[in-house]
């Protein structure tokens, strides 16, 4: 997978869990080590790698 898809698959999984279930974005992000969240100071929604 490109970067780009990369990212669409964690932000379809991040409005997924928004609405149920974590579970997906959770392995996801065990997989790929990127994840969306809302930045801590401003909310903003954001890519993040895990380190």
């Amino acid at each position: 997978m490109t970067g780009e898809q990369i990212e669409s698959v964690a932000y379809a999984l991040y409005l997924r869990s928004v609405g149920g279930s974590v579970a997906e974005a959770n392995r996801f992000a065990g997989h790929a080590g990127l994840v969306f969240r809302a930045g801590r100071e401003t909310g903003v929604l954001q890519l993040e790698h895990l380190s």
